[in-house]
């Protein structure tokens, strides 16, 4: 059986690209960085939450 999904594979590929984002920049710059992304991801889970309806 050939396997369509490998999650290790899919890991290491999004931890290189985040290598890359974040290339030699200082600690500080880094932090903010991740302030960042986490905001953005806030941000868009309240907009997922706020526009599902309700099932009864």
């Amino acid at each position: 059986m050939k396997k369509t999904f490998d999650c290790v594979t899919m890991k290491d590929e999004c931890a290189r690209k985040v290598r890359q984002m974040i290339g030699s920049v200082s600690i500080k710059k880094e932090l903010a960085f991740w302030k960042q992304k986490a905001e953005s991801l806030k941000g868009s889970a309240r907009g997922t939450r706020h526009s599902k309806t309700a099932v009864a």
